[in-house]
């Protein structure tokens, strides 16, 4: 007698479907390979980092990275209401994407501004730091770079699924 994997398959399929349709599991997806990738490469511009045991570094750019999708998403998620779209990097426009960009750097320079004031991280001197803000350059860096790479890779994605 055969066995039926027709309710398990419909489950994958629904599965994927999911992915496929929805943009926030791609956008963490990608968010995250970025983001920490930009932690690990900006670790000598922070102080005291190189000196660490690698396994340490390594722990500190995973969290620095969950939060940094953390960030990702409240900016995405205001961009999808200046929008009025979860889908606003398919045809990008102006005030989603100023939104997407805008939340990103607020938050990262009131983060960057609490850290170095408390001391809970300081930079090296080899970090380029802005002297009007005393915010260094690598973590706004990071929030114009990234955002733009990851609009223009969910828009080829998505823009070619929804065809």
């Amino acid at each position: 007698m055969a066995v039926s994997n027709g309710g398990q398959n419909s489950k994958l399929a629904a599965f994927r479907r999911l992915l496929r349709d929805q943009p926030e599991p791609l956008l963490i997806l990608l968010a995250f390979v970025f983001h920490f990738t930009w932690e690990m490469l900006q670790d000598p511009l922070y102080a005291g980092l190189s000196e660490r045991p690698h396994g340490d570094v390594r722990s500190l750019c995973l969290m620095a990275s969950l939060g940094d999708i953390v960030i990702v998403l409240i900016a995405f998620y205001a961009a999808a209401l200046a929008a009025g779209s979860r889908f606003w990097f398919i045809n990008v426009k102006l005030a989603p994407f100023a939104a997407w960009i805008s939340i990103g750097l607020l938050i990262t320079v009131g983060l960057e501004l609490i850290a170095t004031r408390t001391g809970r991280w300081n930079y090296s001197p080899l970090m380029p730091v802005i002297p009007l803000i005393r915010v260094g350059v690598a973590p706004l860096g990071q929030w114009l770079v990234i955002p733009t790479i990851l609009v223009v890779l969910m828009s080829a994605h998505f823009s070619s699924e929804h065809k």
